[in-house]
C-alpha cells in the first residue's frame, strides 16, 4: 500500500475565509496547487455575488472574505486565516490606496488623489525619522477601523467551531503540517500566483508593525486588540523597535507603485 497517498487523500470542499490582507491568495494557490484540475473554484466572489449550489461535487475550492463566506458554510473543510491584527493593520493601510482608486465615483478623483497624495506624505516623513506620526492617525486618515475587522473573525469563529484556524505566520514559517493533515493534502508554501495578483504580495513578512507602532499607538490598540490576540494564541506583547527602519519599497514606494496599477487599470475600464 502507497502510505503517502493514502494518507493525502483529496478533500471534499474546501472554504479559505478571513478579512483582507491576510494571505488568503497565496494560501488559495498553494491548495489548488495541491488538488486536481477538476476542482470547482471560485475566487473572491463577494463582489459578484456568485455562489455555489449545497450538491456542489468535490472537489472544490472557495476563497471568500467574511460575512460573504457564510454562503459556504456547507462545505466540509473550512480554513478560517488569522494575522497578528497589528501586521493586518499596517498591511491595510498601505494597501487601502488602490482600493480608494478602484472605488471613487466619477467627480471625486481630484479629492480621491488629493487624500493619498497627503498620505504618502505623511508615510514618507514617517520613513525618515518623524516620530510624531502615529499608525492611528494614518488610520483615521483612510477611515480604517480594525476593531471592526477584528469582531467579523471572532464572530465567524465562535459560530463555526468546526473551522480550522490557521495563522498567516505559520504558513509564512512554512508550518504547513496541522493544515495538510486536516485537508488531507501534501502542501507547499510561497505559491506561484498569477501576476494580475502580484501587488497583492508585499514583504512576506511578520512583525514589521514594531517599526511603524508609536507609544501613542500602544496606549489606544492594545486594549482594543487584547482579546483577539488571546483568543488566536497572540503573546500580549509589544516592545517597539529600539531603531525602527522603513523600508520605502514596502512603503511609500509600493503604495506609488499600486496606486499607478490601479489608475491605469480605471482608464482601461473608461469608468471616470
Amino acid at each position: 500500500m502507497n502510505t503517502i497517498a493514502n494518507k493525502y487523500r483529496y478533500p471534499s470542499r474546501i472554504l479559505i475565509t478571513g478579512i483582507g490582507k491576510s494571505g488568503s491568495t497565496a494560501l488559495f494557490y498553494s491548495i489548488l496547487k495541491a488538488l486536481p484540475d477538476c476542482t470547482i473554484q471560485l475566487f473572491e466572489p463577494d463582489n459578484t455575488k456568485k455562489t455555489l449550489p449545497a450538491n456542489t461535487p468535490p472537489p472544490a475550492l472557495v476563497k471568500s472574505f467574511i460575512p460573504y463566506s457564510e454562503n459556504f458554510s456547507f462545505f466540509e473543510k473550512k480554513i478560517l486565516l488569522v494575522r497578528d491584527p497589528r501586521d493586518n493593520l499596517i498591511s491595510l493601510l498601505l494597501y487601502k490606496p488602490y482600493n480608494i482608486i478602484g472605488k471613487f465615483f466619477p467627480g471625486e478623483k481630484e479629492k480621491a488623489f488629493s487624500l493619498i497624495d497627503a498620505f504618502i506624505d505623511q508615510v514618507k516623513k514617517k520613513e525618515n525619522g518623524y516620530t510624531g506620526i502615529s499608525v492611528r492617525s494614518l488610520a483615521k486618515m483612510l477611515d480604517i477601523s480594525p476593531e471592526k475587522r477584528m469582531a467579523l473573525v471572532s464572530v465567524y469563529f465562535d459560530n463555526h467551531p468546526d473551522c480550522f484556524v490557521f495563522r498567516y505566520e505559520d504558513y509564512i514559517d512554512g508550518k504547513m503540517d496541522d493544515l495538510q493533515n486536516y485537508l488531507g493534502l501534501k502542501l507547499e508554501s510561497g505559491a506561484e500566483i498569477p501576476s494580475n495578483f502580484e501587488r497583492l504580495a508585499r514583504s512576506k513578512k511578520y512583525g514589521n508593525w514594531r517599526n511603524w507602532f508609536t507609544p501613542e499607538d500602544i496606549d489606544f490598540y492594545r486594549q482594543m486588540m487584547k482579546s483577539y490576540l488571546d483568543k488566536f494564541g497572540y503573546a500580549d506583547e509589544w516592545e517597539l523597535a529600539p531603531h525602527p527602519e522603513m523600508d520605502p519599497d514596502i512603503g511609500s514606494r509600493y503604495i506609488s507603485k499600486i496606486v499607478q496599477e490601479g489608475t491605469e487599470l480605471r482608464t482601461k475600464r473608461k469608468i471616470d
